[in-house]
């Protein structure tokens, strides 16, 4: 598959800039390295219309970020492989960490519309499976419960209950002055531990759809590849 000079220059451009946009926007980039279709969107999706899609995508490369947290947007959505059946000759999707390209080696033939809706499907059951918000918030207290630091934040807060029991209040307060400084540490290490561990969770499927797509592609008429952003790793 073929792109101009100029096309690849538009490309690399607008990735660029929009890598780090809080908000999705969906471009459509001509062989003249030409937006053709420009659309805003919200924090998790935009969208296009059919009429639209008609219209612009047959032939040309579609691209558009994913926000994700800032650090991480993850490759490509189910709903993302629709612009093959309008005739895109390639998607790119451009990331805090990087940009994700899928190229239709099939296009230009009488099976460039194959191999699509399998992907797409194959994507989907892979992301049904994602937890919503309140659910890896459980999840990583719940993985995180028998940690190191959690274990010593319950041995200093057990010990200075015993010691308030038995030996009254003064005493553990004396207990507490002598461990505050660990305590306040162990709580902010605490914290930082779950934060990891909600974005370990969140990412888990699209590293699942990640390696589906690297898995499938070429049995199904595409090529997939991630490149890092410049200075990522």
């Amino acid at each position: 598959l073929m792109r101009s000079e100029k096309q690849d220059r538009k490309l690399q451009s607008v990735a660029n800039k929009i890598r780090n946009y809080k908000n999705e926007q969906y471009f459509v980039i001509n062989d003249d390295g030409e937006i053709i279709l420009h659309k805003k969107g919200g924090v998790g999706e935009v969208t296009h219309t059919v009429g639209e899609s008609r219209e612009f995508l047959p032939g040309a490369i579609t691209l558009h970020n994913h926000p994700g947290d800032g650090e991480f947007g993850g490759t490509f959505s189910d709903v993302d492989w629709r612009d093959f059946g309008y005739g895109a000759k390639e998607i790119r999707v451009s990331a805090p960490e990087g940009d994700y390209i899928i190229t239709n080696k099939m296009f230009g033939t009488k099976y460039q519309a194959d191999g699509w809706v399998e992907m797409s499907e194959g994507a989907s059951k892979i992301m049904e499976s994602r937890m919503s918000s309140s659910q890896i918030i459980k999840q990583a207290n719940e993985n995180l419960k028998n940690s190191k630091t959690a274990k010593e934040i319950e041995s200093i807060s057990k010990k200075w209950v015993d010691i308030r029991d038995t030996q009254g209040k003064e005493a553990s307060d004396k207990y507490f002055n002598s461990v505050e400084s660990r305590f306040n540490a162990l709580q902010a290490k605490r914290k930082t531990e779950i934060a990891n561990e909600r974005k370990r969770l969140g990412r888990k499927v699209y590293d699942d759809v990640n390696n589906f797509y690297k898995k499938n592609a070429k049995k199904n008429g595409f090529e997939y590849k991630f490149i890092p952003k410049k200075g990522g790793d």
